[in-house]
């Protein structure tokens, strides 16, 4: 069995194991009247902690935060995720695929998502389908198919998802 491989099962047993409360500390609500939510179909993130506003019992909760826009760039990014550190709730990183370039978007928040800083990672080498999964350490991990899409690469974040690191490997 080669090392990529073996890094590719790990990646997707890390993403099984970590606890499923990590993984995402909020619910999906639909977009409720009044409150503005541009480009539509997008969705109002609503924290568990946070109370919801009920104006009448039979309405779809409406959210209290406005939706944010993490790409910060006008229309649609595909095949999207946000990761919450389990060691740092506050740490939040998204990432999406990036259309027109050979990289995947990534932003990141120390703040619980109330500022973000946007870059991108496997800058001209990445194709597409990246998903992400932090392991109970606080390490954050990525794979991606390249651009070639004849392989699929394993990066690694140790800071949060501020930068990422690949690993040479040996075949």
């Amino acid at each position: 069995m080669n090392t990529l491989l073996r890094l590719t099962s790990l990646t997707a047993v890390l993403a099984f194991l970590t606890p499923a409360t990590s993984a995402l500390h909020a619910q999906v609500l639909a977009a409720t009247e009044g409150i503005h939510v541009p480009e539509l179909p997008r969705k109002c993130i609503k924290p568990k902690e946070r109370t919801p506003v009920i104006n009448n019992l039979l309405a779809p909760l409406a959210c209290v935060e406005a939706v944010v826009n993490v790409s910060a760039t006008l229309g649609n990014q595909a095949e999207s995720f946000v990761n919450v550190n389990p060691t740092n709730t506050n740490n939040v990183v998204a990432t999406s695929n990036n259309p027109g370039t050979a990289s995947i978007f990534r932003a990141y928040s120390t703040d619980g998502g109330a500022n973000w800083t946007r870059g991108t990672i496997a800058t001209g080498v990445a194709c597409c389908d990246g998903q992400a999964a932090w392991d109970t350490f606080g390490n954050l991990f990525l794979v991606y198919i390249n651009s070639n899409v004849d392989q699929i690469n394993v990066i690694l974040s140790t800071d949060g998802g501020v930068t990422f690191s690949s690993h040479s490997v040996h075949r």
